[in-house]
């Protein structure tokens, strides 16, 4: 079973307002860190776990979603 927080984390993330996300490949985040990246959380908005990504395809927000709000890791990278 399990713990309660998780159980309780996945109920509020399924309330969350819906929020368009584009999946992007490995190195597609690579490529728009390497050209617009120059601030410290840019490598790390690419290659981290369990992030989402919003995005028009010039840039893009990381973002990650707990208890029903959602949070963006750093400048978006555009």
């Amino acid at each position: 079973m399990a713990p309660l927080r998780i159980y309780f984390d996945r109920l509020l993330d399924a309330v969350a307002p819906k929020v368009p996300r584009r999946e992007l490949s490995d190195e597609e985040r690579l490529a728009l860190v390497r050209r617009h990246g120059d601030f410290s959380l840019a490598y790390s908005t690419a290659v981290q776990q369990k992030l989402s990504y919003f995005s028009e395809g010039d840039g893009y927000i990381a973002f990650g979603t707990k208890m029903s709000r959602h949070f963006a890791l750093g400048d978006p990278v555009a």
